[in-house]
């Protein structure tokens, strides 16, 4: 089976890829979808080392996010035309819900079928009958099914090894001092959690969500995915700055935060990644990263942990 962790690539999603491209090119069983949400050249630089590595990714045409949302044609010229054009290790991807229109679904298959092997997101089954014939009738190598918003007899008519659940287990919390300290993530990557070995993915530490900035944080809080209890199953720990009172001293309070992280690594499994390391060095030094930083950390992390865990599968 293989990992399909799912990003909305802004800057620290695309870096924290970026740092790990040819890691993941290597291990052969994590496939990123990426859906692209700015040109900005973070994406344009990160995209060209992708190719470099030759890392396997699937990348969605039709973003419903960012500066490419009902822009497709925008996002063929920007980003696709060059370089991916001439790159055979991605898969031009199609987000579907049940609006999704046979003109769409069409136009998709006539500029990408035939060199590329394709993809479906699903975000809903679309209502028109058109569309799925179509569907049916043409070959998809991937069925990235999000949040199981599709009826389960769909799902079994799509082949095995062709079907990605992806699921968010984070419930999103109004403020970051309202995260408990830790919970289940998911079991998806042990053979208990995951009899029938079917791909999956999930959304990082981010979750399922996309913002374009955030508020001003009152807390700092580090999230850090590991395992627990000597078993495989992955858990998500929060470790929260002292003060969180006031948007004051940001870097303070993540150096708070980081003490509590550091401390608890001890006990926390793996804890031997090149972030776990970076954590340590940072904490020593008591240099404070952004919290744009740290979030890519936690992402690196997370990265890290799935390509020493995918051995195991």
């Amino acid at each position: 089976m293989n990992y399909f962790p799912f990003f909305r690539a802004r800057q620290n999603e695309m870096l924290a890829i970026q740092s790990l491209s040819s890691e993941i090119a290597a291990n052969g069983r994590i496939i990123p979808i990426i859906e692209p949400v700015n040109e900005n050249s973070t994406t344009v630089n990160s995209i060209k080392q992708f190719i470099d590595e030759m890392m396997p990714f699937l990348f969605i045409c039709n973003p419903i996010h960012g500066e490419f949302n009902n822009n497709a044609v925008g996002l063929r010229v920007a980003l696709i035309a060059q370089p991916l054009v001439d790159y055979d290790n991605w898969v031009p991807s199609l987000y579907v819900n049940e609006q999704t229109a046979i003109q769409e679904l069409e136009g998709f298959i006539e500029t990408y079928d035939g060199r590329y092997p394709l993809a479906l997101i699903y975000y809903g089954l679309p209502e028109r009958h058109a569309v799925c014939e179509m569907i049916n009738a043409h070959y998809f190598r991937w069925h990235v099914v999000v949040n199981h918003r599709v009826p389960n007899d769909y799902i079994q008519s799509i082949p095995t090894n062709s079907y990605v659940r992806v699921h968010d287990p984070i419930v999103r919390r109004r403020r970051n001092a309202d995260y408990p300290n830790t919970e289940f993530f998911t079991d998806l990557n042990t053979v208990v959690g995951n009899v029938d070995k079917l791909h999956f993915g999930d959304f990082s530490i981010v979750g399922d969500h996309f913002s374009e900035s955030g508020g001003p944080a009152h807390a700092v809080t580090l999230h850090h995915v590991h395992y627990r209890d000597g078993s495989r199953t992955l858990y998500i720990s929060r470790f929260i700055s002292d003060r969180t009172d006031t948007p004051v001293d940001r870097s303070g309070k993540t150096i708070e935060a980081l003490n509590h992280l550091v401390e608890a690594l001890e006990t926390l499994q793996p804890n031997n990644t090149q972030t776990c390391q970076e954590y340590k060095e940072m904490r020593k030094s008591e240099h404070a990263r952004s919290l744009g930083y740290m979030k890519r950390m936690a992402i690196k992390h997370h990265l890290e942990v799935m390509l020493g865990d995918s051995l195991e599968w």
